[in-house]
């Protein structure tokens, strides 16, 4: 399937961003995948509602996952949305109708549309089709459906508002975290210095001065 990227742009969020690059690097990537993830849930949903449906199975691919990459000395997550290649289920089989579909091989077909075209086999005698093979296929042009550039237009202002809020109370909780743990740090090492010291007596003497 073609490739189409989208990104999404978070507006004063300088100081969060900043703050995001402050903390450890996988911690600051969980913080980012997880973010991601949760913005990205009305896209998904706005597809599947604007997806063409023929057997259904495109609807039912269509899905997000979400990838996690070293950038030279830092971390990166990458949330990639659209059919999924390996999806299964009782469903998916029943759609299948016993045929090879692949909704990754032909979604970007239904989003940008076709072409007037003749399919012939390349090595076999004849194509597999379902009623009988055949040595050639006419294949009349179809018009853009663009599901998923729809999908997007309507959902972006959602998902660059659920992504920021999701940064600045994921941020908050790692960097409370982080203050958490320093201060068990120093009472431990506290505790650890007075158990070290040798007890020694210690006299008191009530009485006039």
């Amino acid at each position: 399937m073609a490739k189409v990227g989208n990104s999404l742009e978070l507006r004063g969020m300088e100081a969060t961003l900043s703050a995001l690059g402050d903390l450890d690097r996988k911690v600051a990537q969980t913080i980012l995948a997880a973010s991601i993830t949760k913005a990205s849930k009305p896209y998904v949903k706005a597809a599947r509602k604007r997806v063409p449906v023929d057997t259904g199975l495109l609807k039912l691919s269509l899905g997000a996952v979400t990838r996690k990459y070293r950038a030279g000395s830092g971390r990166i997550a990458v949330r990639v949305m659209g059919p999924r290649v390996k999806f299964a289920g009782k469903k998916a089989e029943a759609l299948r109708q016993g045929m090879n579909r692949r909704p990754h091989k032909y979604a970007h077909l239904v989003e940008f549309g076709t072409e007037a075209h003749t399919i012939q086999p390349k090595r076999a005698a004849a194509l597999d089709a379902p009623i009988r093979p055949l040595s050639v296929v006419d294949v009349t042009g179809g018009r853009p459906r663009p599901f998923m550039r729809q999908a997007w237009d309507v959902t972006v202002r959602r998902m660059e508002h659920i992504l920021a809020q999701e940064l600045k109370k994921r941020i908050a909780k790692a960097a409370e975290d982080a203050r958490r743990r320093s201060r068990e740090r120093q009472q431990r090492g506290v505790a650890a210095k007075v158990t070290k010291l040798k007890p020694r007596r210690i006299f008191a003497t009530v009485g006039r001065i």
